[in-house]
């Protein structure tokens, strides 16, 4: 080292390079300057052999990329040993750890490349994205976008398969519907009609597609009518002299549910969507409308600012605005026109970030991006667009389908970097509240923690139970009292790491503490409380994007990476709930109202009448399981990651089961309103993902692999050997079975 760093000193003419110069570079303490040292020292590495000319063309250049990001030297995990001059048949140790010859090809490790494989399933979500239906298409050119003409047919959009998924989800929300008005309507004067114009709605969305445009004409008609009912519901609730009474709850639910899944749907057919715009009724309830609304004023500024940085020409971005000045105006056009302009923006959003990821994806891996090799002007000008336009990307965003909006959130984040010349983000460490230690949670079985949040009180830092590794018997025999066919077949899973689950449900304290620090879910809006108080009741009216959207605000908040905190899987529910039981309730046989908070007026096998609350109780004021995870039977239904379907018998470990073609997403545990058969830990429920009850809301679970977790230190603990009274007052006497 001493006699590299005098001869690095006589070639630069300095006489300045000490051995701890060169220490520094070789531990990645510092790195040497690239306009004079670094070419000296492939000088006197590489001499002028010509043999060796590509490898340090190819050494310069890597390095440049890594002094870009102020990298340790060369490599992300690996240093270049800088040592002798090496002999004519051989190189310096390369970034692999192996000798380089003349006669091999000197390959470089991609940069980041975990990094460069999650900007690459976020290409894949971009391209999949499709403009909103009543908006303008958008082009490359050499130099930005334009706006193009041409729209699909009816029968083109029938035979997308997300469209198909959509009409099934519109069928179901009818049948829903259907179901709830049963007969509970025949005395009522103003809901009689209500499910006469339900069954022909379903009639209309079940014509094949050869009918189009017609069917969709009658559905669009029926949908309006019903849609008028919500409007007539909340005249009858205000009007104190009535001679009907409102609807039902789960009626009036029902029909929001069907209007939010069927319009959507039918404003992506060109015919559906004239008939819309030929008529002053609105097909979307003004209500659905406000979260549009309010993302309207960054739609106008993100197109503005188009228009100047030259991404589109300035007939194209006034083009582009002009619904969103018509939405100003007010009134059902207005709103009409609002839809336009968001997705317009939206649009525009999509195209750009899909230029700027292909491009990010060729900086740090290498690649050569041939998608948009001939044109550098666009991949420029979008990757600066998206820079300065960020802010108000950031708002569009957030009102995109969940994975359209991750993509571009993760996009826009990384272009800024890129732009800054900053490196992109690595995995970080677990940060704790005061970012100066590493936080690890602790690995033994049913250990009790709160990770610390930034910025938080410590109660609204999640309450975790780290749960061991394990195997169970998952779903209903048939033979128990209330099961159904879709809770079977039983079969053995395997739940093969160690991971932590909320030891109650996510509390409107920490759901309200976590909005306060900057958190917006999906819709912007706090959920409401029903009047039952909020702080360590459970959160409830929030759906599934709500809970997920959560989870990764907690991600994001830690500095952890994405899918840490999450929902947990199906599986991984029931487990916690059984917690080593194999009866239908972790408490036995049968279970109480001093146990569980469900409807007491019911019973279940040989178990007794109870009490009937008729509305959510505080986290942690009923008994715990064996696992002490509180709430796991009734109080509110849990969220988890599953899609619905049947189980599949094949599958035997624990990983959420995600179907493509199902719209539901599972709930766990029943609720206060349920019967004692809807609590049992074999019990499934459902909802859409965006649908809100008030006895619904989660738990998060939390993967622990990041922690340093081997799960084969787990390989010996099986539920039944965590008797109760080893941790009844949170003592850790566990013992690990040899």
């Amino acid at each position: 080292m001493a006699e590299f760093a005098e001869r690095l000193s006589d070639s630069l003419g300095a006489g300045t390079i000490s051995p701890q110069t060169v220490k520094d570079w070789l531990n990645g303490a510092s790195l040497p300057d690239g306009q004079t040292t670094f070419p000296a020292i492939l000088q006197l590495l590489f001499g002028e052999d010509p043999a060796l000319s590509e490898y340090r063309a190819s050494l310069a250049d890597y390095f440049e990329q890594a002094k870009l990001f102020e990298r340790r030297v060369l490599a992300t995990q690996d240093t270049v040993r800088i040592g002798r001059r090496p002999s004519a048949g051989s190189a310096i140790t390369s970034l692999l750890g192996t000798t380089v010859s003349t006669d091999q090809d000197l390959v470089f490790p991609p940069l980041y490349p975990s990094f460069v494989a999650r900007l690459d399933r976020d290409l894949q979500t971009l391209k999949a994205a499709k403009p909103p239906p009543d908006s303008v298409i958008y082009a490359e050119t050499e130099t930005g976008f334009a706006i193009v003409q041409g729209q699909a047919t009816d029968a083109e959009v029938a035979a997308q398969p997300a469209t198909a998924q959509r009409h099934r989800n519109v069928i179901a929300k009818i049948e829903d519907l259907i179901d709830a008005c049963g007969t509970r309507l025949d005395n009522q004067r103003s809901w009689r009609r209500l499910p006469q114009i339900a069954k022909r709605a379903l009639e209309a969305a079940n014509r094949p597609t050869i009918e189009l445009p017609d069917a969709l004409v009658d559905l669009y008609d029926h949908t309006v009518s019903l849609g008028s009912y919500v409007s007539q519901d909340d005249a009858i609730g205000a009007d104190k002299n009535a001679s009907d009474e409102p609807l039902d709850h789960d009626i009036r639910r029902a029909l929001v549910d069907f209007i939010s899944s069927a319009s959507p749907w039918l404003r992506s057919f060109p015919s559906a969507l004239a008939a819309d715009d030929a008529r002053r009724d609105f097909l979307i309830r003004p209500e659905l409308f406000e979260p549009i609304r309010r993302t309207l004023p960054a739609a106008r500024e993100f197109l503005e600012i188009a228009g100047q940085e030259g991404v589109l020409s300035p007939e194209d971005a006034a083009r582009a605005t002009l619904p969103i000045e018509t939405a100003e105006r007010g009134g059902v056009l207005g709103e009409k026109a609002g839809y336009r302009g968001h997705g317009n923006a939206l649009g525009l959003l999509t195209r750009a970030a899909t230029v700027s990821i292909v491009s990010l994806i060729s900086f740090y891996s290498g690649a050569i991006a041939s998608d948009f090799a001939t044109k550098s002007v666009l991949v420029q000008r979008a990757g600066s667009f998206l820079a300065r336009a960020e802010e108000q990307a950031l708002q569009l965003a957030a009102g995109a389908p969940d994975d359209l909006r991750i993509a571009l959130e993760n996009v826009l984040k990384v272009n800024r970097l890129r732009q800054e010349g900053d490196p992109p983000p690595q995995t970080p460490a677990i940060m704790s509240a005061d970012s100066s230690k590493s936080f690890r949670p602790p690995l033994e079985p049913l250990a009790r923690w709160r990770e610390p949040i930034p910025g938080l009180p410590e109660e609204a830092w999640p309450d975790m139970i780290t749960l061991p590794a394990g195997e169970f018997l998952m779903g209903a025999p048939e033979d128990e009292e209330g099961s159904v066919d879709d809770q079977r077949p039983q079969r053995r899973v395997t739940v093969l790491r160690p991971f932590a689950l909320g030891r109650t449900a996510v509390t409107f304290a920490m759901w309200d503490a976590a909005m306060a620090a900057g958190f917006v879910p999906p819709y912007g809006n706090p959920p409401q409380d029903e009047g039952w108080g909020r702080d360590d009741r459970p959160v409830i009216n929030v759906s599934w994007l709500d809970a997920r959207a959560y989870c990764r605000w907690l991600n994001h908040r830690l500095g952890l990476p994405s899918g840490t905190y999450r929902l947990p899987s199906e599986a991984e529910w029931e487990y916690a709930c059984r917690a080593g039981t194999t009866t239908a309730f972790s408490f036995g046989e049968t279970i109480s109202t001093e146990q569980a908070n469900f409807d007491g007026r019911a019973t279940y096998g040989k178990g007794r009448k109870g009490e009937y609350r008729g509305r959510t109780v505080p986290v942690g004021s009923l008994p715990a399981n064996l696992w002490d995870l509180h709430e796991m039977h009734g109080n509110v239904w849990e969220w988890v990651e599953d899609t619905d379907g049947a189980y599949p018998a094949q599958a035997t470990d624990a990983s959420p089961l995600v179907r493509t073609d199902r719209v539901l997403r599972i709930r766990r545990g029943g609720s206060w309103k349920g019967s004692p058969r809807l609590v049992r830990a074999g019990c499934r429920g459902g909802g859409t993902t965006g649908v809100r009850d008030k006895d619904a809301g989660f738990r998060v679970a939390r993967t622990l692999a990041d922690a340093g977790l081997h799960p084969e230190s787990f390989a010996g603990v099986h539920p039944e050997s965590l008797s109760p009274y080893l941790f009844g007052r949170h003592k850790r006497a566990y013992r690990l079975r040899p």
